[in-house]
């Protein structure tokens, strides 16, 4: 098998994309955590454990269903950003209503600028995908030595 070699460029807006979506699924932990935590300080006995599980289980699924990458029911922006809004802000509040004020504030900021932030970065790689290059032979580079490079004379 042959290396394959990914322009530095490229490579490096993988990498970027990649942490993204790491952080994007941290927060996606969290969010879950915070319901669950949220569930078993709100209910008492039985009911504590039904908010504590089902909470969860119902953020995942709704998750599953509208806002993950492979769902065949995956809603479109701006419909998908306003339900991970909803999501975080909502996970958020219910550790604020838990007495954790700090940790609901930084899920919910977090949460909703990450959302936004992996917006932006797809549609500026659409645009820096769409955008024209320069091709290798205007720019003299790759032209092999026994031809001449453009703008020079043959000697």
């Amino acid at each position: 098998m042959g290396d394959i070699h990914m322009p530095r460029e490229a490579s490096t807006r993988a990498g970027a994309q990649l942490a993204m979506e790491r952080v994007c699924f941290l927060l996606q932990l969290c969010a879950l955590g915070a319901l669950s935590y949220w569930g078993w300080h709100t209910g008492d006995s039985v009911r504590r454990v039904v908010l504590a599980v089902g909470a969860p289980a119902a953020l995942a699924g709704s998750w599953g269903t509208w806002v993950a990458p492979g769902s065949p029911k995956r809603l479109e922006d701006p419909l998908r950003f306003a339900i991970e809004v909803v999501i975080y802000c909502g996970a958020g509040v219910a550790l604020i209503g838990t007495g954790q004020i700090i940790l609901g504030v930084a899920l919910g900021v977090m949460g909703v600028a990450d959302a936004f932030v992996l917006r932006v970065y797809a549609i500026s790689q659409i645009a820096i995908d769409k955008a024209p290059r320069p091709s290798a032979r205007r720019r003299g580079e790759g032209v092999p030595a026994h031809e001449p490079r453009l703008g020079t004379a043959a000697a």
